[in-house]
C-alpha cells in the first residue's frame, strides 16, 4: 500500500491558499498542491483512490489524517485477525 508523501497540499482547497495556482488542485479530495510534480504523486496514493471511490458512492472526501486512522485500524484488525488464525 502506498503512503501518502508528507504534506504537500494545503487545506482546504476553497481558495485559501492564494500562492498556490487553481491549475494544481485535486477537487476530489478538496486539496490544492504546490507544483504539478506534486500533484501527480498524489493521484497515485491510496488516499486519492479511497476518496474516489467515496465520490463514485456520492460520500463527502475524507482528509489524509482521517484515512490514515481509518487505515491504521484497519491493519490493526488485519494483525488480530491474522494472529489467531494461526493459533486455531
Amino acid at each position: 500500500m502506498a503512503k501518502p508523501a508528507k504534506q504537500f497540499f494545503s487545506y482546504p482547497y476553497l481558495g485559501m491558499d492564494t500562492s498556490v495556482q487553481k491549475e494544481h488542485t485535486c477537487s476530489t479530495c478538496s486539496v490544492v498542491f504546490k507544483d504539478t510534480e506534486l500533484q501527480r504523486e498524489h493521484y497515485k496514493t491510496d488516499w486519492h483512490r479511497y476518496n474516489l471511490k467515496r465520490k463514485v458512492a456520492e460520500m463527502p472526501p475524507v482528509t489524509l489524517e482521517i484515512f490514515e486512522e481509518k487505515m491504521s485500524k484497519h491493519q490493526e484488525k488485519m494483525m488480530v485477525t491474522s494472529c489467531e488464525h494461526s493459533w486455531a
